[in-house]
């Protein structure tokens, strides 16, 4: 089965307050929870629960329970996580810090994603999503529309899932978060895979794989790893399959990841089966079903595994028995595709022990939700390629609008409006601004060709935009034959990078407007 990742932040509030107690800071315990999250070490966060607990404030006490709620969700304590979430939310709701609110939220919604709850994820998501757009909050808005996404794509509904993945990678991409680069990168991915698209499909998760070993995130190059482990099964390329769910469940079992080293080893044995390895499938399973089987499809497909096994030896009453119960699973989940496999072995099934009217059921439950799908499928091609093209037109719409941007803005002011950011009049307390034209502009224009007068003036402004790189000059706009730019002083550029020279700290240097003459003069 493919994965999709969930994206989470800990974004510890800027608090400076000491406890004499205890020798370290709040900010700094909070900041060692956000790097524990990240390497998904769930005995870390643990400890740094019990010292934020220790702190007892009410800052570190929704900090402790949120920590004990990821801690839970690496070991495979879902019900626990959302224990320890509501404490936190209910913390943070008292605190009225909205910003941390939205963020566990995010938290308790991929829980529900995981634990099969759709409509309970995209409650939680859909309540985070506001609370960050209100703040203007584009990294968490970034996040929760990826997450959104995931849900999208395990309830089928592919060009949905697509749509919430690429506006999540464009805002990770501005803001530089190549964490949640990767994560979407891959999810991108797996809806390829559930579309077919497997060539598309090995293309992303190559991609994301690289971003997450650049970020040393094992935890996400493992997910990733399987879910390329998935497209080698689904073509038949079982040797590669098997080599990348190796991988995969090595690096799960040295993070002790008991869900993802459930589902792995599903994937394994089904890989086994496939290849007619049935003893060594049989003794995986066994080890599996000790296992926290929490994902309704790692659960659901479990016992499709075992049903198999039983199959094989003869049993075929103790495999419909397991069928049976994976259709329980897969049907309360709506997982439809699942469903649709357990219907069309449950038939077989019946055919094998002569059970007409369980043949029936199954057989007609099997066509209709296979029509279903492929209808649903086609649909979704054409609704996916629509969804692309649009998107596309939407992304070429937005490189325009930064061109023009860029083009009539300081980069460092056209930036922050990309960021999101508010962009309010800036105050300095020394400036200089240069106006520049061409004297005599009107009648040079008109004794030349129009294509030399263009290529004069590209020749003037760059010489003009070159020595304003060199000075750190803004150039603020061209109008015409007019040129005009700003500085500031050093002080204010934070430019200590450029040369210095003594007594000029608080000046704004003289070279550059000598340069400018020079420059001009010489393009003319």
């Amino acid at each position: 089965m493919m994965v999709c990742q969930g994206c989470s932040s800990f974004t510890p509030e800027q608090m400076m307050t000491m406890d004499p107690k205890y020798h370290r800071t709040y900010p700094e315990i909070v900041a060692e929870v956000a790097s524990a999250t990240a390497m998904s070490d769930a005995s870390a966060l643990k400890a740094l629960a019990e010292e934020l607990h220790a702190v007892g404030t009410q800052e570190a006490l929704a900090a402790a329970h949120r920590a004990r709620g990821t801690a839970c969700i690496l070991t495979g304590a879902d019900e626990e996580a959302l224990k320890e979430y509501e404490k936190a939310l209910g913390l943070y709701e008292v605190l009225g810090q909205r910003g941390e609110l939205a963020r566990v939220l995010g938290n308790m919604g991929n829980v529900y994603t995981s634990r099969g709850s759709f409509a309970e994820a995209l409650e939680h998501f859909q309540h985070a999503l506001a609370i960050y757009e209100d703040l203007g909050d584009r990294a968490g808005v970034g996040v929760v529309t990826g997450n959104m996404g995931n849900v999208f794509q395990l309830t089928g509904s592919y060009p949905s899932a697509l749509e919430h993945f690429r506006r999540a990678l464009e805002m990770h991409e501005e803001l530089g978060n190549r964490y949640g680069v990767a994560i979407v990168t891959g999810n991108i991915g797996s809806v390829y895979s559930s579309t077919g698209s497997y060539a598309e499909a090995l293309d992303h998760y190559r991609a994301s794989r690289g971003l997450h070993e650049e970020l040393c995130d094992l935890d996400g190059v493992a997910i990733v790893t399987c879910n390329m482990g998935n497209v080698y099964s689904l073509t038949k390329s079982y040797p590669e399959a098997l080599e990348h769910f190796t991988q995969a469940l090595k690096i799960l079992e040295e993070l002790g990841n008991p869900a993802g080293i459930a589902l792995v080893t599903g994937n394994i044995i089904t890989a086994l089966l496939d290849r007619q390895e049935v003893q060594e499938a049989a003794e995986l399973l066994e080890r599996q079903t000790g296992m926290a089987l929490v994902d309704p499809t790692v659960h659901a497909l479990h016992f499709q595994n075992k049903a198999r096994i039983l199959e094989h030896s003869g049993d075929l009453v103790g495999a419909r028995e397991s069928l049976q119960r994976a259709l329980q699973i897969a049907a309360s989940a709506g997982v439809r595709e699942g469903e649709a496999e357990i219907r069309r072995r449950l038939r077989d099934l019946a055919q094998l022990l002569n059970d007409f009217d369980g043949y029936v059921e199954h057989s007609s439950a099997y066509q209709k939700i296979t029509e279903e799908i492929r209808g649903r499928e086609a649909t979704q091609r054409l609704a996916i390629m629509e969804a692309e093209h649009r998107m596309v037109d939407e992304r070429r719409e937005r490189e325009k609008e930064r061109a023009v941007l860029y083009s009539t803005l300081p980069k460092d002011i056209a930036d922050r409006i990309v960021r999101g950011e508010q962009v309010t009049g800036d105050h300095y307390d020394q400036a200089a601004v240069i106006f520049l034209d061409i004297v005599d502009f009107t009648t040079i224009a008109e004794s030349l060709p129009p294509n030399i007068v263009v290529q004069l003036l590209e020749q003037i402004f760059t010489a003009l935009d070159d020595v304003c790189t060199k000075h750190d000059v803004v150039k603020i706009k061209t109008i015409g034959d007019s040129y005009m730019a700003v500085a500031f002083p050093r002080f204010a550029r934070n430019d200590r990078s450029l040369p210095h020279k003594h007594g000029e700290d608080n000046v704004i240097p003289s070279e550059a407007r000598d340069e400018v003459w020079g420059a001009a003069n010489a393009a003319l």
